[in-house]
């Protein structure tokens, strides 16, 4: 598999810590372009020590690239909301705020056109 973008991961499930990867894979379209220029295009998404690849579909390369990152978007709120959580390569953990790495990760996912959290 061809990542376009991966991130190496520790995800902490169940008092476990199990390593894992992020990673969105090169859209590649599956039918062939219409007159338009587009066909159906599928993407993989990678949530690796989570869940198993997924191979997400939009009809064109960057739909599919935009619904893979609104999958990571989804999934990952999932399971953090089940008690995953997740601890960046290198680190240890903040002692005094042990959500750290996992509400980075969140506001990697942030829209884009949310307000800063100073400003809500």
């Amino acid at each position: 598999m061809k990542w376009l973008a991966e991130h190496p991961i520790t995800w902490v499930v169940n008092g476990k810590r199990v390593q894992g990867l992020i990673a969105i894979g090169m859209p590649e379209l599956v039918e062939p372009e219409d007159e338009h220029g587009e066909g159906e295009a599928t993407c993989t998404i990678a949530l690796d020590g989570l869940q198993s690849r997924t191979t997400v579909h939009g009809q064109g390369k960057f739909h599919a690239l935009l619904m893979g990152f609104r999958f990571l978007d989804v999934r990952l709120r999932d399971h953090v909301s089940k008690g995953a959580r997740a601890v960046f390569p290198g680190d240890v953990g903040d002692v005094e705020d042990p959500e750290g790495d996992t509400k980075i990760l969140l506001a990697m996912f942030a829209p884009l056109d949310a307000k800063p959290a100073d400003e809500q």
